[in-house]
């Protein structure tokens, strides 16, 4: 009987132990949410401040020298946490933002040879029936 109440009281004990590490974990994870909910708030206030003040160009050199660092995080450490479409389609919003520049930087063109060609856009898609 005596064995009993202590496996009973051993499991009890690592099931509050299981919880409050579930508590804490949450917790941590939404603050991370958070911060990273108030960082994109800011910066796309920032942005948009900027390019009210017509310095659309200077916004736009902050986004292009901030892209190699994020797409090799993304590729590096978020790919393997989001589905393959939404990988894809990230990265075909990178190779848009690399339109028309003569050279793309290596560690970004490694990652873009990965992905499939982007399909046309819903809009590219209905140009091409009106030209026709």
């Amino acid at each position: 009987m005596r064995t009993i109440r202590r496996i009973a009281a051993l499991c009890g004990l690592v099931a509050a132990g299981m919880c409050a590490g579930a508590v804490l974990v949450s917790f941590v994870w939404w603050k991370h949410v958070a911060f990273t909910a108030c960082v994109t708030v800011m910066e796309t206030a920032l942005d948009a401040y900027q390019i009210r003040q017509g310095k659309a160009d200077a916004v736009a050199h902050r986004k292009m020298e901030a892209l190699p660092m994020m797409v090799e995080a993304a590729d590096k450490v978020y790919r393997r946490y989001v589905s393959k479409d939404t990988f894809n389609s990230t990265m075909w919003s990178v190779s848009r933002a690399y339109e028309g520049v003569q050279r793309v930087p290596a560690g970004v063109e490694a990652v873009l040879k990965t992905v499939p060609p982007r399909p046309p856009t819903f809009c590219e898609t209905q140009q091409g029936e009106e030209k026709e």
